[in-house]
Order: C-alpha cells, then structure tokens, then sequence
C-alpha cells in the first residue's frame, strides 16, 4: 500500500504541475510514475503518461515498452548514487520487482536551454555485468604497490610532435584499455607494467559512452559517479584547499577489494596539457578533485594511496600490519586471479577522533585473497615506516 501511495503521490504532483523541473530526483521519479502509467487500463491516464514521457524525453518520443512492464508490481527506488554537473547528469537506482529480476540501471539526462532536466538513455547495469564482469581473469599487466616503476615520478612530455608524439599516442591506448578492462575510474601512465618508460600522463574519470568502463566502474564504486574521462599530459598542481575531506579509496596498483578512509584537499586547481599541446588550467572539487589528486599522487609523487594510510599508522598499527601479512605469505593458499568486482570492503576506517582503525580479523581475511604480490609490495611499505620509527634502545 505504501509503494502504491508513493507511485501515486508523484504521478498525482505530474497531474499538478508541481514537478521541479529543474531538479534530477524529482524528474526520475516522476517518470517512474508515468512509466507505470503508460500501461494503465484508463485510457485517458495511459495518454497523459506517454505525453510527460515524451515531454520530459530529449528525442519526444516514447521508446520504452520494455522497461514500462517491467515496472508492474515494484517497488519503491533505491537511488544509489546520481550525477548532476556541467558534463554529467545522471541517475544509478535499483528497484526490486516481484515478477521480475531486479532492476538496476543507470538513466542519463540532458538539461535544456531552461534548465529542465530531459531524459537522454539508460543502460541496464544487470545485462552489462553479466556480458563484462562475470568473468575476472582480466588480460592487463598493473604494477602493484611495491614496483620501483610505480614509486618514481614520470618524465615530462617535451614534444608534442614526431616521435614523442607517437609514444604519448602509444602510452595513452595503453592506458585507456587498461582503465577500461579493469574498470578503475583513473589510471597513470606508471601503473602500466607495458610501459617501460612512462611519461607524464593520466587518465580520469569514466568514458560513458563505453558500457564496459561503465558498469565495471559502478561495480567498484558503487555509490559514486565519478567526472567522465579526460586525459592531462605535464599536470602540474597550481592551488589546494587547506581544508581536508574523507573518502574511501581503492586503486589498481592494490589489486583486490580491499580499501581504506583517505583525507585530501576538498578542492584542487590543476594546469595541464592536452594531447596537442594546448594549455589549460581547471578548478575541482569533490569526486572529481578526489579523483584528480589520487592520480597527481602517482604520476607526481610514485604514490599509492596505502602509502597515505601507512603515513598515518602509528607503530604499533604498522608492526600488527606486518604481522598478518607475513602469516599469509607463508600459508598455501589456492589463489584464484583476485576478482576485480568483488564489492569492496573498507578494511581501514575512521573513528569518532579520525584516526585510522582496522579489525584485524577483517584486514587478514582480505590479505588472504590478495596477492603476494601486492601483499610484499604492502609489506615493504610497511617496513620502510616501522624502521623509521622503530625506538631506540639506549
């Protein structure tokens, strides 16, 4: 009765003319309503639903027969994250369905001379994962935490024509199949074991027109939507904020579902260069200032997120770290190509004083579905602090 109330309080407010036309969740949820409604056994309702479908529609037509019978017998969305900026708007939602599998799509939005929000398309996430994600042997090589490469800045790009332009061209295919397959939501040029030689380049963001990168990047991000892709040759951090936010990060160089509570500049003012050599300089915030400083921290610093955690250990953390780690190295383990899209599990947090915490029982239940590749490389980390700050014995 309540789901029922719900449809029919929105589709009442679409009769009303009270929708915020200008504001995404109320547009989304609106169209629910006259989704549900374009099946109706009124004739005059069904005529009025297709009309708002097709008016709140960048095409002005109505093209969803299939996803309209699908919503028979739902029940209330469950909207998991949405996008609205300058170059993204858009909507991630589940929806359980008594007569149907679940529903779990990502709907995509334009806005109008006027500001209103208009329905573009959708992808059905279910259908996506099942053709891309099922299957986890990923065919690419990602240095992971511990590789001299990966923990040395890049070289800059000197030339934007002949030979060195060839090798930025060559470099950024590399690392736009990498992003892709693996569906991280960035990537520099050092994490890509093919390059031996990597230049001063990253990837951002999610190319959403590629479905893989999509629902491959929704999977291991599932409450985010991260800025779509671009490439920045040469950047360079020109201003950050003072003040600091939190935000639970992965990376690909730290393969597995493992992930950690990171603080960074709320906001980031960075100068680049495109891929003709063109100068630009762009102000971020948020997600995208996130994004933007985990990948300045590899192509600038050779760092790795868990390096910002391990900097925040105390000793003692560090020494229990280790501990678990060289338990696991030495236990035989029948390792399986560690899962991508596993859902990701925040094994270090914060408390109530934001400082870093961890379970230990969760940490080395993690640790056991790593590599020992990248569990020697944490390890190694994690040594380089505890000889650091090991006390002295007098």
């Amino acid at each position: 009765m309540v789901l029922k109330k719900f449809y029919e309080n929105q589709w009442g407010r679409v009769m009303a003319g009270m929708v915020d036309h200008q504001n995404l969740e109320d547009v989304f949820t609106s169209r629910l309503s006259a989704l549900m409604n374009s099946t109706h056994g009124d004739e005059k309702i069904k005529i009025a639903a297709l009309d708002y479908l097709k008016k709140t529609s960048v095409s002005g037509q109505f093209h969803d027969e299939e996803g309209a019978m699908k919503l028979s017998g739902c029940e209330h969305p469950e909207i998991k994250a949405m996008r609205v900026s300058d170059n993204l708007n858009a909507v991630v939602y589940k929806i359980k369905n008594k007569n149907n599998p679940e529903i779990h799509e990502i709907a995509f939005f334009e806005k109008s001379k006027e500001g209103a929000f208009l329905y573009s398309h959708k992808e059905d996430l279910v259908k996506l994962y099942n053709q891309f994600c099922l299957e986890n042997n990923v065919d690419c090589k990602i240095r992971q935490i511990g590789d001299e490469v990966l923990h040395r800045a890049a070289r800059d790009v000197l030339n934007f024509s002949g030979e060195e332009r060839a090798e930025l061209e060559s470099q950024l295919k590399i690392l736009s199949r990498n992003l892709f397959v693996t569906g991280g939501v960035g990537i520099a040029a050092n994490q890509c074991g093919e390059i031996e030689n990597p230049l001063k380049l990253i990837v951002s963001g999610v190319n959403y027109n590629n479905p893989e990168h999509v629902v491959k990047a929704i999977t291991r991000y599932q409450t985010a939507l991260f800025p779509p892709m671009k490439v920045l040759v040469n950047p360079e951090i020109v201003s950050m904020d003072s003040e600091e936010t939190e935000f639970t990060e992965g990376c690909l160089s730290v393969r597995g579902s493992l992930r950690g509570v990171v603080k960074r500049p709320k906001s980031v003012t960075v100068k680049y260069r495109d891929l003709d050599g063109g100068h630009h300089e762009e102000a971020y915030a948020g997600t995208d200032a996130r994004v933007m400083l985990h990948e300045l921290d590899h192509i600038l610093n050779g760092f790795v997120y868990m390096q910002r955690l391990i900097s925040e250990f105390s000793y003692d953390q560090c020494c229990v770290l280790q501990g678990i780690i060289e338990q696991v190295l030495v236990m035989e383990r029948a390792l399986t190509p560690t899962a991508l899209f596993l859902s990701p599990i925040t094994v270090f947090s914060r408390g109530e004083d934001g400082k870093l915490v961890f379970d230990q029982a969760l940490a080395k239940n993690i640790f056991l579905s790593m590599s020992n590749e990248t569990l020697q490389g944490l390890s190694d980390k994690l040594s380089e602090k505890i000889c650091l700050h090991r006390p002295k014995i007098i």
